[in-house]
């Protein structure tokens, strides 16, 4: 595929599609997406938009690989492989899906954003787009500001060997559902929407047909990639009130946030956004820091290490310290990065109706957890203090009994317990 680009010519560049559909396939176009969340990123260079192809097809394909990975039940890693390999293609073989992207509408809404933006001088969310304020240029110098963009419209086009035709709409539908474009897509951003397709009418009709896909589980496998098979989804329905929903995202972003950073008043014992925390992690850090041996000990407990890691934890006021906690592979290795198994996002089934997801993958834990010191002291956790041990401290708030993932659930939504997915779906 090559970029057809004219300088003089009215319409935008497009990626030009094949121009006849290959015998034994078929093309499904879906027309008149837009971003409805801004869009970091998403270029070639990380955490720029590239305004000549602001829309790439290679993440449109590795969202689209991702999200076909969710719903496969395999033996291991290897049979996944060899099925991914078949469809999406790799070295040795090629695809057997084309995918292009027709940009229609080339009247992006600008949304900028400068370095320490105080979050109420910003209309997006804060805990979303922190990674910006640390960010440097590849000569190592801070960069000062960011530009995202929003809105806009495009077609795409995806051709696929019609054997696979299940599969390929399937991705579709996920993606658009639960992913996006450009980076930090996890949290909601460069979320898309078309008002043609795949036309849910209510949440309703998207957990029936997630049901229909999500296969049930089998108990002799666990997938060892992040999967919809036991996964957790809560969805709720709420009306649009301003075509622009970044305020509703923020709202729900920072609903999760507040509980990740749970304060309360130390005089009232009330909730406070400028309270003490009450995680049990500075205080473990802290002993651990006086006193290595206190690790052992019951009282140290890491809960928050269940929503990604790495977490850094640092203490200006406290000998200027600073802590990581990591995850570690079964040979002992440092995992540099686990993703966070959480999506939460916002999405438009029309002009009048939108959704609030909260979405728990069902990913594979890291096998031991380690905190570790910028001057030199660490220590793998024991079994009592890891993330989801029946530690006396979850008995108190936030999470008063319950584990990370459940705690959270409820503290999102009181009323409504989360739908377990592959549960039925029978093939």
């Amino acid at each position: 595929m090559k970029w057809e680009i004219s300088q003089n010519a009215p319409k935008p560049p497009v990626i030009s599609p094949n121009k006849k559909v290959r015998k034994g396939y078929r093309e499904l176009k879906i027309k008149n997406l837009t971003l409805i969340t801004p869009m970091l990123g998403g270029g070639t260079q990380s955490l720029k938009v590239d305004r000549d192809m602001p829309i790439r097809v290679q993440s449109i394909r590795g969202q689209l690989r991702f999200w076909w990975r969710t719903f496969q039940v395999c033996s291991d890693i290897n049979e996944l492989r060899k099925k991914e390999n078949d469809i999406w293609g790799c070295t040795e073989s090629a695809s057997k899906v084309n995918v292009s992207v027709e940009i229609f509408n080339n009247n992006w809404k600008t949304i900028p954003y400068q370095k320490d933006t105080k979050p109420k001088d910003t209309e997006l969310p804060k805990y979303v787009i922190f990674p910006l304020d640390g960010s440097k240029d590849e000569q190592g110098r801070d960069i000062s500001s960011f530009e995202m963009i929003q809105g806009g419209g495009f077609h795409l086009s995806v051709s696929y060997d019609s054997v696979f035709e299940e599969d390929i709409i399937n991705s579709l539908k996920l993606w658009i559902l639960f992913g996006g474009l450009g980076a930090r897509t996890r949290r909601g951003m460069g979320t898309v929407y078309s008002p043609n397709w795949p036309g849910w009418k209510n949440r309703e009709e998207i957990i029936q047909w997630l049901h229909q896909i999500v296969l049930k589980k089998d108990q002799n496998i666990t997938p060892q990639w992040p999967s919809l098979i036991d996964s957790e989804l809560l969805m709720q329905s709420f009306q649009i009130s301003k075509p622009d929903i970044n305020g509703d995202w923020k709202q729900w972003v920072e609903k999760y946030q507040n509980f990740r950073q749970y304060r309360i008043d130390k005089n009232t014992g009330k909730k406070s956004p400028y309270g003490k925390s009450i995680w049990p992690e500075s205080k473990s850090i802290r002993d651990f820091d006086a006193n290595p041996e206190s690790i052992s000990k019951k009282d140290a407990y890491f809960p928050r290490g269940a929503y990604g890691l790495p977490i850094q934890f640092l203490f200006p006021q406290f000998k200027n310290i600073k802590y990581t906690l990591y995850g570690l592979e079964s040979d002992g290795s440092k995992i540099e990065r686990w993703a966070s198994p959480f999506i939460l996002k916002i999405f438009k089934l029309n002009d009048k109706t939108g959704l609030k997801i909260c979405l728990k993958l069902k990913s594979p834990f890291p096998c031991d957890w380690l905190i570790e010191g910028d001057k030199g002291k660490s220590e793998v956790l024991p079994s009592h203090a890891s993330p989801m041990a029946k530690n006396k401290l979850r008995n108190k708030p936030p999470l008063s009994g319950k584990d990370p993932y459940a705690a959270l659930f409820n503290y999102l939504d009181s009323r409504n317990k989360p739908v377990v997915l592959g549960t039925g779906g029978e093939k």
